[in-house]
């Protein structure tokens, strides 16, 4: 664990968080096809990020607000139980 920072897990935890509804229905809809069961359902967005209709651009987060906040609390939580946000070793 000196490479991966509590960083590095809120960011994959908010990953997680943001996109496993959608990851279920693809999951279902797969499932579905399989036994030839044809339903119409919306296609679900992720949580914290539009992922259309932005412009990405260098240095600009495209998750919104709710999504940056999440994340701080993931961040604050793993350092509360201990996990450490080190940074990687230098190289020489």
């Amino acid at each position: 664990m000196d490479i991966i920072t509590a960083s590095d897990i809120a960011y994959a935890i908010t990953l997680m968080k943001n996109n496993q509804h959608v990851w279920t229905q693809q999951f279902e809809n797969a499932c579905n096809e399989k036994k030839d069961e044809v339903t119409k359902v919306k296609t679900l967005k992720p949580l914290f990020t539009a992922g259309k209709g932005k412009k990405r651009t260098f240095g600009n987060s495209t998750w919104n607000d709710e999504g940056k906040e999440f994340f701080q609390e993931t961040l604050e939580e793993g350092s509360k139980k201990g996990v450490e946000n080190r940074k990687a070793p230098s190289r020489a």
